[in-house]
């Protein structure tokens, strides 16, 4: 993924102002932020392959890779192409079980990082998408560590 994702990054320097410029920059993007999470994580968590290989496992780098290009793709171009290649990231991270090389938890990590990845960077036009109401809940602690308990967020 990487030789193509640079070779459009390079023709979209030479493309005019427009959605595959924008598009190339963001793969790029995509690629490296992706590469970096999962390395850091990968790193962190050193779980053990299914084939005992290595202690690389947790998530599957082929699979944040594949879900942050198609997070970007149906981004620029809508489900037309989104669709497309959502379904060719889920058969990269099914070969990747299927190999043996990933625990299918490894996956659904990688999966869900890649998507957050792609969706956090892709800029349309390189602008920013629209700010949208968002009301969240999640897990929170206190400053020291000792207490568990839900945060809530808003933003408009």
């Amino acid at each position: 993924m990487v030789p193509i994702v640079g070779a459009m990054f390079v023709a979209g320097r030479f493309a005019p102002q427009g959605r595959f410029r924008s598009a190339s920059y963001d793969f790029a993007q995509a690629m490296i932020v992706t590469g970096a999470y999962t390395s850091i994580l990968k790193y962190s968590v050193q779980r053990t392959r299914p084939d005992g290989s290595n202690s690389l496992s947790f998530p599957s780098g082929h699979t944040s890779s594949a879900f942050s290009l198609a997070a970007v793709a149906n981004r620029h171009y809508g489900w037309k192409v989104g669709v497309p290649a959502y379904v060719l990231a889920s058969g990269i991270g099914l070969s990747r079980i299927e190999k043996d090389k990933h625990y299918l938890s490894d996956v659904l990590a990688g999966a869900t990082l890649g998507i957050i990845v792609g969706r956090t960077v892709a800029r349309v036009d390189g602008e920013r998408p629209a700010k949208k109401r968002l009301v969240s809940v999640g897990p929170a602690t206190d400053p020291h560590g000792q207490g568990v308990g839900l945060g809530l967020s808003a933003s408009w």
